[in-house]
């Protein structure tokens, strides 16, 4: 089965398939592999002479004199031809940043993290446009299946990026706008709320990443959990304009709203568990 790690020095999630290292030539005589190889060479987008069959390198090293995204290289690096995990990427890092303007008043980082959803939006569109193309070439019922899963966490991490975008961002622009703090204790609570949705993405892009059902389940208990937090902070943040907390009373729909936003970015999370689990119903 395919595993999700994550690089600790980029941030990104990576796929790992450490069964992909064997392949059925592996259980074959020699001159059987060999056929083998023969055979699907012209089909493996991989192999020298193919270069055609991928994305323009990145990067690659190659003879001296050979041109760019032809043969006579030995290494060659190309950008995934479906960037799912990309948008993932993206996303996290919008939703990560997103606090941090909250805290800092940083209007350029602000502005960056809105710039970012464009990339999002472009991703989702090419993504969509290569399954289109897909689709058309006719799917069996474990791709079509799999394609549904793809399409529900792409839509979801594209709403996500809405949220961030055209709702916490301006919900911070008038906290920036007009000089406001929340309260000591009232941040706290943002950021700890913050944290666990941050955890649940994770979580989320896992249970797409692996297909594991268990995982869809732990998704939506969350999903149910982070809505009773929720309500529990809301009660607090009552509490303390009932204490008359001047702080309190200047952010109060500021705080509210940016609670009720990270709820909604943890339902859009807790929606990539559905299709995994319409699979545990039709087994």
């Amino acid at each position: 089965m395919s595993e999700l790690r994550k690089d600790l020095i980029t941030r990104e999630w990576v796929i790992m398939s450490p069964e992909r290292a064997r392949r059925p030539s592996d259980f074959q005589h020699e001159h059987e592999a060999q056929a083998v190889i023969t055979k699907n060479h012209s089909v493996c987008p991989f192999c020298p002479g193919n270069e055609s069959m991928t994305p323009p390198e990145i990067i690659a090293f190659r003879k001296k004199g050979a041109k760019a995204n032809s043969s006579g290289w030995w290494v060659r690096v190309m950008p995934n031809r479906f960037p799912a995990l990309r948008m993932a990427d993206i996303v996290q890092d919008m939703l990560k940043q997103s606090i941090e303007v909250f805290k800092s008043n940083n209007t350029a980082l602000q502005e960056k993290i809105e710039e970012r959803d464009d990339d999002v939006d472009i991703l989702d569109r090419e993504i969509k446009l290569y399954l289109t193309k897909l689709s058309q070439e006719g799917l069996t019922e474990e791709q079509a299946r799999r394609e549904m899963e793809i399409i529900t966490f792409t839509n979801n991490l594209e709403n996500i990026g809405d949220v961030i975008d055209k709702n916490l961002m301006e919900l911070a622009k008038k906290k920036i706008k007009n000089q406001l703090s929340f309260s000591r204790d009232g941040l706290k609570e943002i950021l700890e709320f913050h944290q666990k949705v941050m955890e649940n993405f994770e979580l989320g892009v896992s249970a797409f990443t692996s297909g594991d059902v268990e995982l869809a389940h732990q998704l939506l208990r969350h999903k149910t959990r982070l809505g009773e937090i929720e309500r529990d902070l809301r009660q607090a943040h009552i509490n303390r304009l009932h204490l008359g907390l001047k702080e309190s009373i200047d952010t109060s729909a500021i705080h509210l709203d940016v609670l009720t936003n990270l709820k909604r970015i943890n339902s859009y999370i807790a929606n990539i568990a559905y299709p995994i689990l319409e699979r545990e119903k039709k087994g």
